[in-house]
């Protein structure tokens, strides 16, 4: 098991799978890409299934 907060953000575009690195004075929420950037979402929820990663917004 991965442990951490994992989340399924939007970037450049594409859906790729990030992990929370730290929050902003402003509350601003920084993730750091540990996935391959992904055309459709259910690839990287496919990605968060093989990793055994759960992401705080997974849709099943």
């Amino acid at each position: 098991m991965i442990y951490g907060t994992y989340k399924i953000i939007k970037d450049c575009g594409f859906w790729c799978v990030g992990r929370l690195v730290r929050v902003n004075e402003d509350g601003e929420q920084i993730y750091r890409r540990v996935s391959n950037h992904y055309s459709f979402r259910g690839w990287a929820q496919a990605f968060c299934r093989r990793m055994k990663i759960q992401p705080i917004n997974y849709d099943s």
